[in-house]
């Protein structure tokens, strides 16, 4: 998931052009790039855009189009957290477009309010003003940062000390 990085392309006249979603799901990389060319790698599986009350008939209207057949990006992922009064909102909403046998269709929530994106295994939940990812497949709910940190943490505290490792210990 990359934040902060410019997508490059070139428009109808093979002019270069970049655009800034909020974010982009690309395959892993171990260097973060500062811009993601479109010419040399392949469309981001997913981006994301957050709204603002400046921006939400743009990311809900405009950029479907835009993301989704002019660039080939497979999802387009809105996160709707502001009112146009500029609040957070007490319950994000949230809206998604996949391309599906070459057709761009608006994803409408299950029953539950979840949105489901097979191209991306994951089933989106908005909580109250939380995001939960939830691996299609499995179930398994997707940990965020901090529910990293405190397993990669609690996972730590159970190593032995150095010196009381033996000589094959692996982690």
């Amino acid at each position: 998931l990359l934040a902060d990085t410019f997508l490059l392309y070139r428009d109808a006249h093979g002019i270069r052009q970049r655009v800034a979603p909020d974010l982009l799901l690309v395959p892993y990389r171990s260097e973060i790039p500062s811009a993601y060319d479109l010419e040399v790698e392949p469309p981001p599986v997913c981006v994301m855009e957050i709204t603002s009350p400046l921006s939400d008939v743009k990311d809900l209207d405009d950029l479907v189009p835009f993301y989704l057949e002019e660039l080939s990006i497979f999802t387009y992922l809105v996160i709707d957290a502001v009112t146009p009064q500029n609040k957070l909102r007490k319950q994000i909403r949230l809206h998604a477009w996949q391309v599906v046998n070459g057709q761009v269709m608006k994803v409408a929530p299950d029953a539950a309010g979840r949105l489901v994106l097979p191209t991306l295994g994951l089933t989106v939940h908005a909580l109250g003003r939380r995001l939960t990812f939830v691996d299609s497949v499995t179930g398994e709910v997707l940990m965020d940062v901090e529910q990293w940190q405190k397993a990669f943490q609690a996972q730590r505290q159970r190593r032995p000390p150095p010196a009381s490792r033996p000589r094959d210990w692996c982690p």
